[in-house]
């Protein structure tokens, strides 16, 4: 976990990430492994941005109060899991990363541990 301090050019267009894996060398991440670099301010930045100003304009006022930092970033790290290889979105259930839907049959439907 880091805090960004500078980014300029090619690093400052487009939309923001919130993690990156390293290296990025494909031979190198094979043969050694990757790192997931997860970017603290970034990831409050489109907490406060973002999530928040949507959830005021589209959730009840009762509901709107609910949406907490700990929540949406306990959702990025559970979501982003260890093992992804940074080719798109995996998710973590009960501690175990599990693949996107494409492998699994249609009708069968995976479910998230609810949050007490």
């Amino acid at each position: 976990m880091v805090d960004v301090v500078f980014a300029a050019g090619e690093a400052a267009s487009g939309v923001q990430t919130i993690a990156f894996n390293l290296p990025n060398d494909e031979r190198v991440r094979q043969a050694k492994g990757s790192k997931k670099v997860m970017l603290r301010n970034v990831i409050r930045a489109k907490y406060e941005q973002m999530l928040v100003p949507i959830a005021r304009r589209t959730l009840a006022p009762g509901d709107a109060g609910r949406v907490t930092f700990a929540a949406f970033f306990d959702e990025v790290l559970t979501t982003s899991s260890p093992t992804d290889s940074g080719r798109g979105r995996s998710c973590a259930t009960a501690g175990r990363p599990r693949s996107g839907s494409s492998s699994r049959s249609s009708t069968r439907r995976s479910r998230r541990p609810r949050r007490t």
